[in-house]
């Protein structure tokens, strides 16, 4: 098989790691019905080929940062020199080359709006090759792509794996600990390169890239802590394409003032309706700006997307859809460098 193409039994390792993405491949063999030795071999060919990976995500709840959309037009021609001075900025997340009414779109984390502001002037609108820029805070996520799977498992597999993997109930504590414990911090950190890190070798890089000396018991009780944080995912990625989905589009439009209300104070339902009615999406996020609704979908045709529009719309009647986005490349995605939609390094 050649080590830049996926089969099916690879699918199905993604989407068992997307619900446990820190299972052990003892726990995952059972489970699967394939050996420990394969399913490492199989682990080890996806990630090297950049085809998949397993990464920490902070949704925004542990650092308090806000998530903001920059939707650019630029001039005919300068699109790469725009692109060549956002792709490296720290601040600069994700980014996509598009169709639509603008041919570029940024998803931006700060710290508040006044950076966001700082950016836009300071850096955005110094650069000449930008026709016209737009912007959409957003109000948060109602679902995000941690929740989006590969391929359909059998129920006992998902609740097998769902016992590999429990999230612990939100004991109110807060999250302030995380962003004052210098050693959480450097965990963030470390397991945003790698998700299945284990501890001992957690321990050894908080040693040897943060200078920060822990036992691997402490090590492991703090990830234990910090993995059942709310806001934080461990999250397994994938590149669109090479697993199958060749139209990534993202939509942005209106609903009214009373069902964005729902969609985010009843998030949790919301997220559970969406993923059973659209399992093709891969985020929603309510919005604050000319469009007020933000939905990212995966479809293995462009063809698709009419009846994909017809099953959103009987979900959420008041939407009226404003532009459609369709992305040609992400050379950019939740801070990693892509390469033809595969991740490598930074």
């Amino acid at each position: 098989m050649n080590s830049s193409s996926a089969d099916e039994s690879d699918l199905v390792l993604i989407s068992a790691l997307q619900d446990a993405p820190r299972a052990s491949w003892s726990d995952l063999s059972g489970i699967l019905g394939m050996g420990e030795d394969t399913l490492a071999e199989r682990w080890r060919r996806i990630t090297s080929a950049g085809l998949a990976w397993v990464t920490l995500v902070d949704q925004q709840q542990v650092s308090g940062r806000s998530a903001t959309f920059l939707l650019l037009q630029t001039r005919n021609g300068r699109r790469s020199e725009v692109l060549e001075r956002i792709l490296p900025h720290p601040l600069v997340r994700t980014v996509h080359c598009v169709s639509g009414t603008h041919n570029v779109v940024l998803l931006l984390e700060t710290d508040g709006h006044r950076e966001t502001e700082l950016f836009v002037a300071g850096t955005l609108e110094s650069m000449r090759g930008i026709a016209n820029m737009q912007v959409l805070p957003a109000v948060g996520v109602v679902t995000s792509a941690a929740h989006w799977r590969t391929a359909p498992l059998s129920r006992m597999q998902r609740q097998a794996l769902a016992q590999l993997d429990p999230r612990p109930a939100e004991t109110g504590t807060g999250t302030t600990w995380v962003r004052q414990d210098p050693v959480a911090g450097a965990l963030l950190k470390e397991l945003a390169v790698d998700g299945r890190m284990r501890t001992a070798e957690l321990t050894r890089r908080l040693s040897q890239n943060h200078e920060l000396v822990a036992s691997t018991s402490t090590v492991g009780r703090k990830l234990t802590r910090l993995l059942s944080v709310p806001g934080l995912r461990i999250r397994c990625d994938v590149s669109a394409q090479d697993l199958g989905w060749q139209a990534v589009v993202m939509l942005w439009g209106r609903i009214s003032s009373a069902e964005a209300a729902r969609l985010w104070t009843e998030r949790s339902a919301s997220a559970t309706t969406a993923r059973r009615l659209l399992p093709e999406v891969r985020s929603v996020l309510v919005l604050a700006g000319p469009v007020n609704l933000h939905v990212t979908v995966w479809l293995h045709t462009l063809e698709a997307l009419p009846e994909l529009e017809a099953r959103l719309t009987s979900w959420l009647p008041s939407l009226e859809i404003q532009d459609r986005s369709v992305s040609f490349s992400t050379p950019k995605r939740m801070g990693f460098p892509l390469a033809e939609g595969r991740r490598k390094e930074n």
